[in-house]
């Protein structure tokens, strides 16, 4: 794979997520390798679940009616100015929502 043959973007990824991200990629390579299967359908989960997503990937954002239609445990976050990395790109607004999701757990 070219990606992990260019030392400058394999340091660029380390900088961001340390070393090891490269077996992620190898794993990906195989089609077996996550259970998609056994995580199909989220209808069986009877604990609260937090679907958070940014508003920027438009395959993500038809999963919060999916989802909220497969389960009531289900509760949703689309936060603005965000894409994939949510946690990246709104760190406080990110932090706030699982803050109220987990707060709300609780009681």
């Amino acid at each position: 794979m070219n990606l992990l043959k260019d030392e400058e973007t394999c340091a660029y990824f380390d900088s961001l997520h340390g070393e090891g991200w490269q077996r992620f990629i190898h794993m990906g390579q195989d089609e077996g390798w996550y259970p998609f299967e056994a995580t199909r359908s989220i209808q069986s989960l009877d604990m609260p679940v937090l679907f958070l997503i940014g508003e920027g990937q438009e395959h993500e954002l038809k999963g919060v009616r999916i989802y909220k239609e497969q389960s009531d445990s289900i509760h949703v976050a689309v936060l603005p100015f965000a894409s994939h990395l949510v946690h990246a790109e709104q760190p406080d607004l990110y932090n706030q929502t699982l803050e109220v999701f987990l707060s709300n757990r609780e009681s």
